[in-house]
C-alpha cells in the first residue's frame, strides 16, 4: 500500500509537503528570523492553544513582526485543524507552527511582513502518556543560554538546543540541562524542568532565561490545585538537583517526562503520575470516559 501524501499548510493554502515552497521561507532558513510553536492536537483540536497564542503573539510582538488577520487566534485554530483533517490525523498528533519574516534582504529585511507554515505529524498516543522507564540525565556546560528578551521564545535559531541533544546522544543520557550566563540551570534542551522536595516544586522562572513553556504555566496551575505551590527560582544548582525528591521535564507536546537519574542520585516519580493523571483527566475527560 502506497504511503499517504502529507500536506502542509502555507498561508492558509495546502500544499503537498515536498512542493518548492520552502524556498519562500528562505530568511528563516538564512538568518533563524523566525519562531514556532510545537503543539499536541487530538481530534483536530489542539490543546492548550490559547496559551499557545499568547505566547505566539508576544513572540511576533519581540521579533517586529506585522501581525494582519491571518494570525487571529481563530483563523489559525481553523487552519490548523483543516490540515490535520487534510492528513486524517485524528488521533494524538504534533502540530508545528512556524513564523517568519516573508522579506528580502540580508541582514536588514526590507519589511517586516510576517508569514507561516503548519506542518503535522501522527504521535504514537492520543493523550499525554507518561514514560514507562525514568529517564537519565546529564548537565550541558559548552555553551550558555544568554538572559534577553527573545529567551522565553522558541526562536528558529535553536544551536544551543541541538548541540546540547548532541551532547545528551554523545553520553548516552535521555535529555540534558541547559545552563544560563549565570551558570544556573534553567531548562532542558527540549523542556522546562521541575523539582519536587518537601511538599513543594521548585523551577526556574522566565527571568531565568528558560522558555515560557505552555505546559510549563499549565503545570503550575495544576500543581496549585492539588495543594502543591511553586517556588519559581533564578535557577537551579546541581545541589538542588541531588537534593530533589522527584525532577521531570515538561513540554506542549510530550506533557511530563520523570527522571530517574541524575549521576548516583536516583528519584521517584508519585507526584509525576498524580500531575499527569490530573492534566489527563483536564484535557481529555470527554474521550477519556468514552473509551
Amino acid at each position: 500500500m502506497d504511503k499517504q501524501a502529507l500536506y502542509i499548510n502555507f498561508n492558509g493554502e495546502l500544499e503537498l509537503l515536498g512542493d518548492d515552497k520552502l524556498s519562500v521561507a528562505r530568511r528563516a532558513m538564512h538568518y533563524g528570523d523566525g519562531l514556532f510553536e510545537s503543539m499536541h492536537a487530538f481530534g483536530t483540536q489542539v490543546q492548550l492553544f490559547d496559551l499557545h497564542h499568547k505566547r505566539l503573539m508576544a513572540g511576533m510582538k519581540a521579533l517586529r513582526y506585522i501581525i494582519d488577520d491571518k494570525f487571529k487566534k481563530q483563523q489559525l485554530a481553523f487552519e490548523i485543524e483543516r490540515l490535520l483533517k487534510r492528513n486524517r490525523q485524528f488521533g494524538g498528533a504534533r502540530v508545528r507552527l512556524t513564523v517568519f519574516r516573508n522579506a528580502p534582504g540580508l541582514y536588514t529585511p526590507a519589511s517586516n511582513d510576517a508569514a507561516y507554515m503548519i506542518e503535522t505529524s501522527t504521535l504514537p498516543n492520543k493523550f499525554f502518556k507518561l514514560n514507562d522507564k525514568g529517564l537519565s540525565i546529564g548537565v550541558f556546560t559548552d555553551l550558555r543560554k544568554p538572559i534577553n528578551y527573545l529567551s522565553p521564545f522558541k526562536t528558529c535559531n535553536a544551536l544551543l538546543n541541538v548541540m546540547a541533544g548532541i551532547f545528551a546522544a554523545e553520553n548516552q543520557w535521555d535529555d540534558c540541562l541547559i545552563i544560563n550566563e549565570n551558570n544556573l540551570i534553567v531548562e532542558g534542551y527540549h523542556s522546562n524542568v521541575f523539582l519536587y522536595r518537601e511538599g513543594k516544586l521548585y523551577t526556574p522562572g522566565v527571568e531565568s532565561g528558560c522558555v515560557m513553556g505552555v505546559m510549563r504555566e499549565m503545570l503550575i496551575r495544576l500543581a496549585h490545585q492539588q495543594g502543591i505551590n511553586t517556588v519559581e527560582l533564578p535557577g537551579l544548582t546541581e545541589e538542588e538537583l541531588l537534593s530533589a525528591e522527584e525532577i521531570f521535564l515538561t513540554n506542549a507536546v510530550e506533557g511530563i517526562r520523570w527522571v530517574l537519574a541524575y549521576k548516583n542520585r536516583r528519584y521517584f516519580n508519585r507526584v509525576s503520575v498524580m500531575l499527569n493523571d490530573q492534566l489527563n483527566t483536564t484535557l481529555f475527560a470527554k474521550h477519556i470516559n468514552n473509551i
